[in-house]
């Protein structure tokens, strides 16, 4: 449970440095699909809806299968925006038998129209392994 919830965090990570960046905004139908056969992975995306956005995803290799829809809620508030996720991230670890299930947290984006701008997360994940265990992280709001 420790390393899914790194995983879920280390998720995050990237959000200072794309703040400043427009986001990948894909058109209807549009995939990405990678393969890496040396170590038999493969990983393919879409979009499948784009008013409202909704993505799907599903990942697979030998010791892990991973896939998630991801549709969004938001709120404008003049200079920053809400976004809610919505939808729910799966990982299975076939060799252990688990499944894992989580949704993501809040996300707001400050300045959107001028200065600095960034991104904050906020609120809770709840990862559960069907009735084995569970995991509650917060993410407090800057």
């Amino acid at each position: 449970m420790v390393k899914v919830a790194a995983f879920v965090v280390s998720s995050y990570a990237l959000t200072y440095h794309r703040a400043s960046r427009k986001p990948f905004n894909p058109i209807l139908g549009e995939t990405f699909e990678y393969t890496r056969e040396d170590k038999r992975f493969r990983c393919i995306a879409e979009q499948v809806s784009h008013h409202p956005p909704i993505a799907a995803c599903h990942c697979e290799s030998p010791n892990f299968t991973f896939w998630q829809d991801a549709r969004i809620k938001n709120k404008f508030w003049g200079k920053s925006m809400e976004v809610f996720p919505i939808g729910t991230v799966n990982l299975t670890i076939p060799r252990h038998n688990d499944h894992y299930q989580w949704q993501k947290v809040t996300s707001c984006i400050h300045n959107v129209f001028g200065g600095q701008r960034w991104v904050d997360q906020y609120g809770e994940v709840l990862i559960t392994n069907g009735n084995k265990c569970s995991c509650k992280l917060t993410f407090e709001k800057l």
